[in-house]
């Protein structure tokens, strides 16, 4: 394969989600919440000009909220966290189908949980 087609091949997936979701912050209030969450992520992969292109970088994006109610189904709370990582991997290529890669990432998160009817301390941040 030719140098300079190896750094236009870009791998990318994207996912849409909703499920079903679990929420403890013993801050905001002993119970656990259960409700619907919606979740989105994308990824991708590139190989870069770095090291005789040895080098790939991967940026992965996810996002997701949810609303959920306790047991007794008197209080409700929205959760919602931002992650986003980027990474640089050396590729070693073992055999034609087989690479192993390692390097380095970084990792960066934001969130929040909200409880509707806590008048003390109404939010936490994630």
């Amino acid at each position: 394969m030719d140098t300079l087609e190896a750094h236009r091949f870009v791998t990318q997936a994207t996912l849409f989600s909703v499920w079903y979701t679990n929420v403890l912050d013993t801050y905001l209030s002993p119970q656990e919440y259960t409700g619907i969450e919606v979740r989105t992520s994308r990824e991708t992969i590139r190989m870069t000009k770095l090291y005789d292109g040895n080098i790939s970088a991967q940026h992965f994006f996810q996002a997701h909220v949810a609303y959920t109610g306790n047991k007794v189904d008197n209080n409700n709370t929205f959760f919602g966290l931002v992650n986003w990582n980027y990474a640089l991997h050396y590729q070693f290529r073992v055999t034609h189908s087989l690479k192993l890669l390692a390097g380095a990432i970084g990792d960066f998160n934001g969130g929040f949980v909200y409880n509707l009817q806590n008048t003390n301390n109404p939010a936490s941040a994630k």
